[in-house]
This record gives C-alpha cells, structure tokens and sequence, in this order.
C-alpha cells in the first residue's frame, strides 16, 4: 500500500463534491506541510498525515512544529495508516488528541485486484481556538491546488511524450 493509494481513498470518504481537498500544503500558506488539507463547508481545515511506514511516523514526530499551526487554522489533526501499521503498535505513537484513519486494502476488480478505503480507528479531538480560514485564506489555497493540478497535468504529459524536466519561461 503505498501513500497515493491512501490519499486517494482519504478523498473518496472526505468527497470533493462536499469539501475542499488539497495535497501537499506548505509553501504559499505559511504552514508547515500538510500531506492533505481539507477544507469544510464551513470553512474549517483539518489536516490528514499520511503514513506508510514506522521509520516515517517516527520521523514526523521529531519535527519541530509537531503539526501545530501558530494561525490556529486546523480543527481537527488526524494520521492515516494501513491497517498493519496499527496492528504493530503504530497508534501508541500518534499524539493525543489526533484521530487515526486506519486504510485497509479491499478486493476489487481494478487492474491491481483491491483498492484501499479508510475508516476511523480514533476520533480527533477539536483543537482549541481555531478559527475558520479567511476569504483570502480560501482563495490562496484555491490557487495552490490549481499550481499543483497544472503541474501534474504537465508531468503526464511530460511522461507520455518524454520531453524531459518542465522549466518555466
């Protein structure tokens, strides 16, 4: 199970038909980085740390920011893992007050024969005095899921025609 499959089932059960889900936030917003942001109806983020590995967990958990956003704009902080890790013992790790998705592989006809879905293993609990994300707030992350849709796009077809590493004019 790798971390794409994890992000890619943590946007099936946040549904972008209802939330605002952006990969990958850090430069650009002034906060640490967030390997998925989601942005409530009501304005509201929660962040979501993927993790596939112990060595990785252990990792995360030594940096300096310990998730923490010094503009109190995260509600909820939750770690997502396949289910193996948590089996191991991976959830004694995970700070208190941050909920854990537990990503399981499921049998399906896809070309790898599963597919992974989430479900929640520990509720988050509410981080206090957050608040909701401003007007211009909303629209900065706006423009940064638009930079990273444009570069993917970019890599795709890169890869499809070979024409190497994208530069910029």
């Amino acid at each position: 199970m790798t971390s794409t499959d994890i992000e890619v089932a943590l946007i099936r059960y946040y549904d972008p038909q209802k939330n605002f889900i952006i990969p990958n936030v850090s430069w650009g917003w002034g906060i640490h980085e967030c390997d998925l942001l989601i942005v409530n109806k009501n304005r509201f983020c929660y962040e979501v740390e993927i993790k596939v590995s112990m060595s990785d967990l252990k990792k995360d958990l030594l940096k300096p920011h310990q998730h923490k956003d010094k503009q109190n704009r995260l509600k909820y902080l939750w770690f997502a893992m396949p289910e193996e890790m948590i089996k191991s013992g991976a959830d004694t790790f995970i700070p208190a007050g941050a909920g854990i998705f537990m990503a399981k592989l499921i049998p399906a006809k896809t070309m790898s024969g599963y597919r992974v879905e989430v479900e929640v293993y520990r509720n988050a609990t509410q981080i206090k005095d957050c608040r909701p994300i401003t007007d211009k707030e909303y629209g900065e992350l706006g423009r940064l899921a638009m930079l990273r849709m444009c570069h993917m796009k970019l890599s795709i077809q890169n890869k499809k025609k070979n024409y190497g590493v994208i530069t910029s004019k």
